[in-house]
């Protein structure tokens, strides 16, 4: 669940991607995994659904580590590009914010986020009008990924830089 204000917009890394409503400060928190709003799926789950639907999460899903389920932003988050020079990174686990960072959000917002999930946060100030972006590797490893079934995003990555 992003909790600064964003905007999906055309242009960017990938044709479309998310932007900065507003000025974010680095360190800011960014995005929480938040139980009532993102979605969670575990492999077998996602072998249920419609082929349609599959093929839908499998572009935006992203493994988590903590729990070992697909996790699906339903808001702008999904739009997050991928760079190797990525304006956010998920560098530690709720319980691991400082106060400051944890004082972005009431004590009620907290209670339903799951502490041992990871958050992204702005590596850098980010401009009002900027594109956020990812380091996708960072977000969910290919290797965590069965060889038959490989991410989609990965596919589509640019050659690292050398």
């Amino acid at each position: 669940m992003l909790i600064i204000d964003t905007y999906i917009a055309a242009g960017g890394v990938a044709g479309i991607g998310t932007f900065a409503g507003e000025f974010i400060p680095k360190g800011t928190v960014m995005w929480v995994y938040h139980p009532k709003f993102d979605q969670a799926y575990t492999r077998e789950e996602l072998d249920r659904l419609p082929l349609a639907s599959r093929k839908h999460i499998e572009v935006y899903k992203f493994l988590s580590d903590a729990s070992g389920k697909y996790i699906v932003c339903l808001d702008g988050a999904r739009h997050f590009n991928h760079s190797w020079e990525p304006n956010t990174y998920c560098p530690c686990t709720i319980g691991e914010l400082t106060p400051a960072q944890r004082a972005q959000l009431t004590e009620d917002q907290w209670s339903d986020v799951d502490p041992h999930e990871k958050v992204t946060i702005a590596l850098k100030d980010i401009q009002k009008g900027e594109e956020i972006t990812c380091d996708y590797e960072q977000v969910s490893l290919p290797s965590s990924f069965p060889p038959s079934r490989p991410p989609p995003i990965f596919s589509r990555l640019p050659a690292r830089p050398n």
